[in-house]
């Protein structure tokens, strides 16, 4: 589906991981996965997705730690990714979503300090 930008399958009961293949719909702005039974990572070839806009995956069951290829969807508004069972630290890159205007990484098991480069994101609201 290389032609997809928004896709919502929020409030189901799908399970499994999120395919490497997601590098593949470039068009893809939007991604709703909140509310299911997803495990695993999250992974790197999200950061393929360079034009994407809002990512929601809240509570499910992701785990692992948040890539470092985040840092290239500089595009992105809103960073949706709590309730989930995440851990290590807060990649640095994260910085370098200076468009992210809302992010959410409550209730994961991430530890370490908080990156300086969260400084960067002037447009951050929430």
């Amino acid at each position: 589906m290389p032609s997809l930008e928004y896709a919502d399958f929020a409030f189901n009961e799908l399970s499994g991981s999120l395919s490497r293949d997601i590098r593949n719909m470039t068009s893809l702005l939007r991604i709703g996965l909140e509310f299911n039974n997803f495990t695993g990572n999250i992974p790197k070839e999200i950061g393929h997705l360079r034009n994407f806009e809002r990512l929601s995956m809240s509570r499910n069951m992701f785990s692992g730690s948040l890539p470092r290829e985040i840092g290239n969807l500089t595009t992105m508004y809103g960073l949706f990714l709590n309730s989930n069972a995440l851990s290590g630290f807060i990649p640095i890159e994260i910085g370098h979503l200076v468009n992210l205007i809302e992010l959410q990484l409550e209730v994961n098991n991430f530890n370490g300090p908080l990156p300086g480069e969260i400084g960067n994101m002037t447009n951050l609201r929430y």
